[in-house]
């Protein structure tokens, strides 16, 4: 088995760092600290008459390791995101979807901090970004998908 050198060694998951970078650029609010429109949950896109219709998902999947011309030959491990959007209406969920985009295409060597912890994060490259339709329950909401590799490194290593 191959060990990451330390710097790729992140002390958070990838999703936590993404939604609080996303919290800092107000595409939504933290959950346990704001009732606004667009909570950001992690891992999970929560359900429920006590959970807003307008809400964020960001999910951890598979990471891919790309090499990049180094001296060492060495690979880099990008982090595989997924992105849920939820909202009440179409043309809505759309414009939150592109002000997410956005705010991922600005993402070019950002320093975020987490629990003390500064990260340096290098890109975040799109995959694709999708309308997944309308949900099947009664409230009919509609649903958006962004999915992209994230580079990020723990600036304290």
């Amino acid at each position: 088995m191959t060990t990451l050198p330390p710097i790729y060694n992140i002390a958070h998951p990838p999703s936590i760092i993404i939604r609080d970078y996303l919290i800092s650029q107000s595409v939504g609010v933290d959950p346990t600290s704001s009732s606004a429109d667009y909570p950001i949950y992690v891992s999970v896109l929560p359900d429920g008459d006590n959970v807003k219709d307008k809400a964020i998902a960001v999910i951890d999947t598979t990471p891919q390791y790309l090499t990049e011309w180094s001296r060492n030959g060495q690979m880099y491990l990008q982090y595989g995101i997924q992105i849920l959007i939820r909202d009440n209406d179409y043309p809505s969920g759309f414009d939150k979807m592109k002000a997410t985009l956005d705010a991922l295409d600005s993402i070019k060597y950002t320093s975020l901090t987490h629990d003390s912890v500064t990260y340096k994060m290098r890109s975040f490259r799109r995959t694709s970004e999708l309308p997944l339709g309308q949900e099947d329950d009664n409230r009919r909401r509609q649903t958006f998908s962004i999915n992209g590799l994230f580079s990020v490194i723990d600036n304290n290593v």
